[in-house]
């Protein structure tokens, strides 16, 4: 799986977060995990500290 295809799926499960009946504390579980996921990769990538994904 390449970056880009990652990061699509990572915005499609911050949009599912949205869409999905969850409660609210649930809900903002969700979104810091997504959003700590995308930093993470987001710094990864532009430093090329990870290696390509297979």
């Amino acid at each position: 799986m390449s970056e880009t295809t990652l990061f699509l799926v990572t915005g499609c499960l911050l949009l599912a977060a949205v869409l999905i009946p969850v409660p609210p504390r649930g809900r903002m579980i969700l979104w810091v995990v997504m959003l700590g996921l995308i930093v993470t990769l987001w710094a990864g990538v532009s430093l090329g500290d990870f290696a390509p994904l297979p």
